[in-house]
């Protein structure tokens, strides 16, 4: 998702996605929920350190 405050989450759920990922520093709570609202699956992500982002990378980035 990220921030951008464009509206979120209407524009991401009219996509119907079957999956957002959303990081925990740039999106707001209440859109997260939203989403899952709407039944859409969400993975949220906190990343705080290098280390982190390479632990919660997929295999075919490391």
């Amino acid at each position: 998702m990220g921030t951008c405050g464009c509206g979120m989450p209407s524009p991401i759920a009219a996509l119907r996605p079957d999956l957002v990922l959303a990081g925990q520093q740039e999106n707001r709570e209440r859109d997260v929920l939203a989403l899952a609202a709407a039944g859409i699956n969400v993975c949220v992500t906190a990343m705080r350190s290098v280390a982190d982002g390479q632990r919660n990378s997929p295999p075919w980035q490391r």
